[in-house]
């Protein structure tokens, strides 16, 4: 990690950015200087704003404040800090005329005339408090619970709720979290224990990239006996603590106006009880089956999972949008009517109806 002397000092040491391509020809100084691109060639006047820190907040204050000064007329400033990722890059790209660079040799160069973007160097100063994959596996339950809420009076309280959602996480592990989340933009510290979700959006997104559905056997195929009553199963089923739940891409039609074609797909701990008491005959067809059923064992499968008053227990929204936003294209445009409420903090709304 660079502190900012040793990030200055390394610019002072500097005439080049982007493997090379973007030179100058005097010191760095915040004030307007031209910067070339002799390949082209190419040359531009612009304001250095070096920052030896830097979020994806800063991110967004940098572009509000790129679009300021072309509507006034202002010299273009050209950002540059120790490293900006793909996303980082991805981000800034939305924009018609954005200029920046890093020290691993990343950057773009927009401009009505002009354009030159590379990525794809790895970080060479990631910071020692940052979470590896923090939108991933037990990290992910952070992440979730957070987007049911915009206020968080404490990080007790984020773990309390963890808790009731069926997860577990201790308070130095959520503690990272936080800081990860914080310098993905995404939330806020305001006073001595506020957490602010400030960019629900961005939880979401991280989510949508990063989590990976636990591994599990299966799905396996079935017809169900015609004198079988479902609900009386799933009652019993909840009698005997059996993990289970309906998948994701199920739960679907329970939050968002989705068809109800199709077979029912469960994941469970405990399949066997389905066979057992159930008596379903297995087909080895998708096309004649009633019933998909999926052996997980991981108890992320269930993190936020939903009971109904008819005993039904289903995905939880959040896990229900990450599915429904992979699947297909009909799946991907009912998703966004989940996403529109997941980001305007209706998770209580939509647990109402869940358990309708």
């Amino acid at each position: 990690m660079l502190n900012g002397w040793t990030f200055q000092n390394q610019l002072q040491h500097k005439n080049s950015l982007m493997e090379g391509k973007l030179v100058w020809d005097s010191s760095l100084d915040e004030v307007p200087m031209k910067f070339s691109v002799p390949s082209v060639p190419y040359v531009f006047t612009a304001i250095p704003e070096i920052k030896s820190k830097f979020t994806p907040l800063d991110i967004d204050k940098f572009i509000e404040m790129a679009r300021h000064r072309k509507d006034s007329g202002s010299f273009s400033h050209f950002l540059i800090v120790p490293y900006l990722s793909k996303s980082h890059l991805d981000l800034l790209d939305q924009e018609p005329c954005i200029l920046a660079a890093d020290l691993c040799g990343n950057g773009l160069i927009k401009q009505p005339s002009f354009y030159m973007r590379l990525s794809g160097n790895p970080n060479q100063f990631p910071s020692p408090t940052r979470v590896p994959r923090p939108y991933s596996n037990t990290s992910a339950q952070a992440a979730m619970v957070l987007v049911e809420e915009k206020l968080w009076p404490a990080q007790q309280q984020i773990l309390e709720r963890i808790e009731l959602r069926g997860g577990r996480m201790t308070k130095g592990q959520l503690s990272r979290l936080i800081t990860s989340y914080e310098q993905d933009g995404a939330i806020r510290r305001e006073g001595r224990s506020n957490v602010i979700v400030h960019n629900p959006g961005r939880l979401l997104d991280r989510l949508h990239q990063e989590w990976k559905q636990p591994e599990g056997e299966g799905p396996y195929n079935y017809r169900l006996p015609s004198e079988l009553n479902w609900r009386e199963l799933i009652i019993k089923a909840n009698e005997h603590r059996v993990k289970w739940c309906y998948a994701p891409e199920y739960s679907l039609r329970r939050y968002a106006s989705f068809g109800e074609g199709g077979p029912m797909i469960l994941w469970t701990e405990d399949p066997a009880f389905f066979w057992e008491y159930g008596k379903m005959e297995a087909v080895s067809s998708p096309a004649f089956s009633q019933l998909e059923l999926s052996f997980i064992s991981s108890p992320l499968a269930f993190f936020q999972a939903e009971k109904a008053f008819d005993g039904s227990i289903w995905s939880g929204p959040v896990m229900t949008w990450i599915q429904a936003s992979r699947g297909d294209a009909r799946q991907q445009e009912t998703a966004q009517q989940l996403y529109t409420d997941l980001v305007n903090f209706r998770y209580s709304k939509l647990l109402n109806f869940a358990r309708s």
